[in-house]
């Protein structure tokens, strides 16, 4: 793979996107294959209970339960102030490997795992095992990531093995995790097999993608081994029209939903028996490597809301289509748009390609949600002007002033609920678009100089087009602020609405 990666300085960057890229990152890196291939969290367990030096004693269930607080926190986070922590354990407090590993926790499909090598100039891919569950989806990611004794084995070393010899699966150079509705059980599959590489990269991914936070860029610092992370994090809400609320099935230890919806019916004044809620979303990828040949990619997807529908985002779905007329199966992290077998080797490439895909999936869900509520809302003005109309014959009949403020109540109650509304909307669709502009301001940077750079270019292209339509959407909600705001005037002060009322404001 031939490119180059500019150096980025902090200067470069915003404040707080101190990262610099490490040369070490264009080169093939040497690993310590039996880190990477044992779990952080077994390493935490065998050291608080002192069987580090004790070959041959796993951790038992119990003991990487109480291994998780330390997982979770960063290495200089005390216990006292740890925000994080206490988030994901609060997700994660009806789940325990005792639990996942018996077969008594969560057994929806919810994983995809594709692990593949680009090794020779060729492609190994492990097998393929379709929909995952948490516990399948553990048991997969347990099994080594690496096999070959020297980082420079290729698949020449590894076509001389003895046919007589169980041949192990290829190295697992490139890994992609995709899940949906991440719950406490998918939590414990990839805490449990996390490396001590890889971990600061996952309790990024949780807490963001729990804590429904926004961020797009680049961070490239680890204590001791470096690794960068390419990650965006996308919170969002979709409108769907139901007969009853579909609620968020994954609690915390106060039984409080990880995603709250919030029922929006009033907006449809043309139609009572229409029932519509908005649904809070979140969707996370993190990219984390140790070099541009070897890295991990997660992706959660919340789709909880479309419930059983057909339009519901499953990995059944992805599977299933892929068995059809033989298929081939798509990568679910760009929304099907791209097949698994592209081979995508680039880290950046990818990650690009996802984020474009998946920025114009939140455009669409927002750009549904901002034209439903504007079209609610001069739905309303103009059934309640049409409603209170001048008579041209003189002979309508108002009632006294106190009837009148009683009338007036009515649309300012109505315009008071739609601005609470708006007042949802308008911070996490504006810190989407800042997160977008900050880091398309900083897309040359990144990219200048990149050999070969077709593919990459495209998906800049899409990424700016979606960018450009949520800025659009984000003035139009202002808008439509603004419109309440001149709705109300025109009820409160009309001389042809509410005359008595008029005459004796002036």
């Amino acid at each position: 793979m031939s490119r180059r990666i500019p150096f980025v300085t902090a200067q470069s960057l915003s404040s707080y996107m101190n990262i610099e890229w490490n040369p070490e990152f264009l080169k093939r890196r040497k690993l310590n294959h039996k880190s990477e291939n044992k779990p952080f969290l077994e390493t935490i367990a065998e050291i608080e209970i002192g069987t580090e030096s004790l070959a041959g004693t796993p951790a038992r269930p119990i003991e990487l339960d109480h291994a998780i607080p330390q997982f979770i926190r960063e290495h200089d986070q005390s216990e006292i102030c740890t925000p994080e922590a206490d988030m994901i354990l609060a997700f994660c407090n009806n789940s325990n490997f005792e639990s996942l590993l018996n077969g008594r926790g969560n057994n929806a499909k919810c994983a995809l795992l594709d692990e593949r090598n680009f090794k020779g100039g060729g492609v190994q891919v492990r097998t393929q095992k379709g929909p995952l569950t948490a516990l399948e989806l553990y048991k997969a990611l347990k099994k080594p990531r690496f096999h070959s004794s020297a980082d420079t084995q290729d698949s020449a070393t590894l076509n001389a093995e003895s046919a007589e010899e169980e041949r192990p699966e290829p190295d697992a150079d490139r890994r992609l995790i995709f899940l949906t509705d991440l719950d406490g059980w998918s939590m414990l599959a990839l805490i449990g097999t996390a490396s001590d590489s890889q971990a600061p990269a996952l309790r990024n991914a949780l807490y963001r993608h729990v804590a429904a936070q926004t961020f797009v860029g680049v961070t490239c610092a680890s204590p001791g081994y470096f690794v960068f992370q390419l990650a965006f994090h996308l919170p969002y809400y979709a409108w769907r029209d139901t007969n009853i609320p579909i609620e968020d099935h994954r609690r915390d230890s106060r039984g409080e939903p990880m995603r709250e919806l919030h029922d929006v019916s009033f907006l449809n004044c043309k139609s009572d028996a229409l029932h519509s809620f908005i649904y809070e979303a979140q969707i996370s990828c993190v990219v984390a490597g140790s070099d541009v040949w070897r890295w991990v990619a997660y992706c959660f997807v919340d789709s909880y809301f479309d419930g059983n529908d057909d339009a519901q985002e499953t990995v059944m779905a992805y599977y299933e289509d892929s068995q059809i007329d033989g298929g081939v199966l798509m990568d679910p992290c760009t929304v099907g748009s791209s097949p698994l077998c592209a081979n995508i080797e680039d880290p950046w490439e990818w990650f690009l390609l996802v984020f474009r895909c998946r920025l114009d999936q939140i455009r669409s869900e927002w750009r549904q949600v901002v034209w439903k509520v504007r079209q609610s809302i001069r739905d309303y003005e103009k059934v309640w002007v049409h409603r209170y109309a001048p008579d041209p014959s003189g002979n309508r009949w108002f009632g006294e002033v106190r009837e009148q403020k009683e009338e007036i109540r009515e649309p300012e109650k109505w315009v008071a609920k739609a601005k609470n509304l708006l007042t949802l909307l308008l911070p996490r669709l504006t810190w989407t678009v800042d997160e977008c502009e900050r880091f398309m301001s900083t897309y040359n940077i990144y990219f200048d100089g990149v050999s070969d750079a077709k593919h990459i270019e495209l998906s800049r292209c899409g990424i700016q087009t979606s960018f450009e339509d949520l800025k659009f959407q984000v003035k139009t909600l202002k808008d439509t602020a603004d419109v309440c705001d001149d709705f109300i005037k025109k009820v409160s002060y009309s001389p042809f609405v509410f005359p008595q009322i008029f005459l004796a404001c002036h």
